[in-house]
């Protein structure tokens, strides 16, 4: 499904629209699709994997000046998404799920499904997805899409499960998230500010700084070892000297103009773990750093062309996902599972838009107003493809 609607996407951003930056974009994918089969020597089992991995930003990409909470079954699949994912974790210390310990080969690399991860001596429970850290995003990210049409008690109660899940996994960066949206929820939702969307706004804006997260940690703490500070920071500690450095130091030894053309599609990431260069593999655990290894300096400029299009997102929920993908992406590459991608992909997906005007707004007013003319084909186009999700 996510390779039909990539030829959607095409079709109507592309095709259609004539939009520049997303004719870049997937421009910049194929390209680097074949320098990644050159670079790690993929067969095309493996090029389909690599693929496969970044496809699903273009789902989330979809839905250019559209959100996908506009109609009731998507609210109610995400809520009972939300409450399925924290039930799984509640289990998990109590509930020997029937698949944990299972090995899956796939092109000759054995995964072993559950594996337990361990922080400060404590269990980091992963719930029905596995990975403690995935097991997180899809408890709180659904929940965000969705809280604003829900009432006051049923968020505070879904808030209160939510937290519950989230300190079973252990996951910092998610906790710490969710206290921040606590506070947020509780000053401008249950006190409400009307001036809420202008400082959405501006914090949306203003989160694209932890974009630069990796290089100002690097340099700041770059050879300390934080475990004397806490031990809890041995994980932080790790991707500052260890993850975050290593493809560079890598590619300067083996492909010394991938350090600004970039490796290709999949490189220092999952499908590079089917490779022949498997044993280079690092989990960089960031996905502006590991999109700039896939894509290379134009990746560069396509966020800045994404800051500078943040003016004409409309829409609050969007806005505060933003703000969310930016502080929870410093740690995790979002590269798997899927609905990471895709609500990364969602992120960015105003950038296309042709005008400055949500026009999920301006096609409501114009069914509101009985004399107003019905929107031409040509106004139609400038939406986004996912028109009905």
């Amino acid at each position: 499904m996510a390779f039909v609607i990539f030829g959607l996407f095409v079709n109507q951003m592309i095709l259609r629209n004539r939009s520049l930056p997303a004719t870049l974009f997937v421009a910049n994918v194929f390209v680097s699709m074949g320098i990644g089969i050159v670079f790690m020597r993929m067969s095309p089992a493996i090029a389909t994997t690599a693929a496969k991995a970044i496809v699903p930003l273009f789902v989330g990409m979809a839905f250019s000046g559209r959100t996908p909470t506009e109609h009731w079954f998507p609210r109610a699949f995400l809520y009972v998404l939300v409450v399925i994912s924290c039930i799984g974790i509640l289990l998990s210390p109590h509930v020997a799920f029937p698949w944990i310990g299972a090995e899956i080969d796939t092109f000759g690399v054995k995964k072993v499904v559950g594996k337990l991860w361990w922080a400060e001596g404590a269990v980091r429970h992963g719930g029905f997805a596995g990975d403690s850290t995935m097991a997180a995003f899809m408890t709180f990210f659904p929940f965000l899409l969705i809280f604003r049409y829900l009432p006051k008690w049923l968020n505070i109660a879904t808030m209160a499960l939510i937290y519950s899940a989230l300190a079973l996994t252990t996951s910092k960066t998610a906790i710490g998230l969710f206290w921040m949206f606590a506070i947020f929820y509780a000053i401008f939702y249950i006190f409400p500010v009307k001036q809420r969307f202008e400082v959405l706004s501006r914090a949306a804006l203003a989160s694209y700084v932890f974009v630069l997260a990796p290089a100002i940690l690097i340099i700041a703490f770059g050879g300390v070892d934080l475990t004397e500070i806490s031990r809890s920071l041995f994980s932080l500690g790790d991707r500052i000297n260890r993850s975050w450095q290593m493809p560079f130091v890598h590619l300067n030894n083996l492909f010394p103009a991938g350090i600004l053309l970039g490796c290709g599609v999949g490189c220092f990431s999952y499908p590079m773990g089917y490779s022949p260069l498997a044993s280079y593999a690092v989990p960089v655990d960031n996905f502006y750093l590991t999109t700039y290894l896939f894509l290379g300096f134009p990746f560069v400029l396509f966020m800045i062309a994404q800051i500078l299009s943040v003016r004409r997102v409309k829409e609050e929920g969007k806005l505060l996902v933003i703000v969310a993908i930016n502080i929870y992406t410093i740690t995790v590459a979002c590269y798997g599972p899927s609905f990471a991608t895709i609500i990364v992909g969602y992120t960015f997906s105003d950038l296309f838009l042709r005008n400055h005007e949500h026009w999920t707004r301006r096609f409501k007013r114009d069914q509101s107003t009985s004399a107003a003319p019905r929107p031409t084909p040509a106004e139609r186009e400038t939406t986004g493809v996912l028109q009905g999700a």
